[in-house]
C-alpha cells in the first residue's frame, strides 16, 4: 500500500495548492466579466443621477442593439422626456396663472390709489366699489378654476364612479339658465342618457359648457342629449360669433387666447373649456367644437345667419341601448 499512499499524498498536495489558485482565477474572471456586462448599466445610472431639474433636456447614451441594456436606456430617455414635458407644462401654467392674477390685482390697486389720491363724490366711490367687486368676483372664479385643475391633476384614478343620468344634470343647468333669463333656451332635444362617472365632475363640465354658450350667445342656447350607438352625445349650441376653424383646438388649452370675439374679455379666464376637456377625457370621452348646424336666431341686421358654435361631448353610455330603445328615445 506504500505506492497508493504516496500517490494519494501527492494528489492531496496538488489539489490543496491548485484548487485555491483555480478558484481565485475564476473569481477574478467572473468579476471582470460582470463588470464589463454591467458597465453600461452603471453608465446609465451615473448619467441619470447627474441630471437635475434644470437640465432635463439631457439624455443617456443608447447602446446599439435591442438587448436589455438598450431597452433600459430607451425607457430612461422616455421617462426624461415625460418629465421635461411635465415640467414645461407646469412652468407655463404657473406663468399664465401669475399673469392672470396680476392683471386684476393691478386694476384694483390702481382704482383704489386713484380714489385715495383724489376723493370724489359718493357716486364715484360707489362706482369704484362696484368695479372692485367685479374684479374680486373674477378673482374668486379664477381661484376656483385653479383649485379645480390642481385637484384634477392629483386625483387621476381616484374619481367616484357610479351611474349618472346626464339628462338630470342637463335639465338642472337648464333651470338655472332660465332663472337668470339672459338668453332663450331650447331643450326640446334632451332625452335620457346614462353614463358611468363622477356626478360632481360631470356637473362641472356641463355647467362650463352652458356658461360658455350663454356668455357668447346672441340670444339663444340649444341643449340636446341622446344615446347613439352606445354613446351619450351632448351637443351645446349657441348663436354667437362662433370660432375660427384654425383656433378650435386652442380654446381647450389652459388660458387659451383667441383673436376673435370668443376670447377671455367676454368674461372667462380661459380655464373652463380646459377643465371640461380634462373631465370628459377622464370619463373616456371626447369633446369637439364645430359651427352650429342650424343657427337658432338670425341677426336683425341682415339675412345672413351667425355661424354660432356647437360643442359636442361624447361619453360611452352606461349600457348600450337596443335599436327599439334608441327609437323610443328619439
Amino acid at each position: 500500500l506504500d505506492d497508493i499512499a504516496e500517490s494519494i499524498a501527492v494528489l492531496v498536495a496538488s489539489l490543496a495548492a491548485g484548487i485555491p489558485l483555480v478558484v481565485a482565477v475564476l473569481t477574478g474572471l467572473v468579476w471582470w466579466l460582470a463588470g464589463r456586462v454591467l458597465a453600461p448599466v452603471e453608465a446609465i445610472r451615473s448619467e441619470v443621477a447627474s441630471i437635475g431639474g434644470t437640465d432635463l433636456h439631457r439624455r443617456v447614451r443608447q447602446p446599439p442593439g435591442d438587448d436589455e441594456i438598450g431597452r433600459l436606456a430607451r425607457t430612461m430617455n422616455l421617462m426624461l422626456s415625460r418629465l421635461e414635458d411635465a415640467l414645461g407644462r407646469q412652468q407655463r401654467f404657473v406663468a399664465d396663472a401669475s399673469h392672470e392674477l396680476r392683471s386684476p390685482l393691478t386694476r384694483i390697486r390702481t382704482e383704489l390709489e386713484v380714489d385715495l389720491a383724489n376723493p370724489g363724490s359718493p357716486e364715484q366711490l360707489r362706482e369704484t366699489h362696484r368695479s372692485v367687486l367685479e374684479e374680486v368676483i373674477g378673482l374668486q372664479r379664477l381661484a376656483d378654476d385653479l383649485l379645480q385643475l390642481a385637484r384634477a391633476d392629483v386625483a387621476v384614478g381616484r374619481d367616484r364612479r357610479q351611474p349618472v343620468d346626464l339628462d338630470d344634470l342637463v335639465l338642472r343647468e337648464a333651470r338655472r339658465v332660465r332663472a337668470a333669463g339672459r338668453v332663450a333656451l331650447d331643450i326640446a332635444g334632451v332625452s335620457g342618457a346614462q353614463v358611468i362617472g363622477d356626478p360632481d365632475q360631470l356637473t362641472r363640465a356641463i355647467r362650463n359648457l352652458v356658461d360658455n354658450a350663454e356668455r357668447h350667445a346672441a340670444g339663444r342656447v340649444t341643449l340636446a342629449l341622446a344615446e347613439v350607438g352606445g354613446t351619450a352625445v351632448l351637443p351645446v349650441s349657441d348663436d354667437g360669433p362662433g370660432n375660427p376653424p384654425d383656433q378650435r383646438e386652442r380654446i381647450f388649452e389652459r388660458f387659451g387666447r383667441l383673436d376673435g370675439a370668443r376670447d377671455r374679455d367676454s368674461g372667462g379666464a380661459g380655464l373652463g373649456l380646459a377643465i371640461t376637456r380634462e373631465i370628459v377625457e377622464r370619463h373616456h370621452g371626447t369633446i369637439t367644437v364645430e359651427p352650429a348646424v342650424e343657427p337658432a336666431v338670425e341677426p336683425a341686421a341682415g339675412p345672413h345667419s351667425r355661424p354660432g358654435a356647437r360643442f359636442v361631448v361624447r361619453i360611452p353610455a352606461a349600457r348600450p341601448a337596443t335599436a327599439g330603445q334608441e327609437g323610443r328615445r328619439r
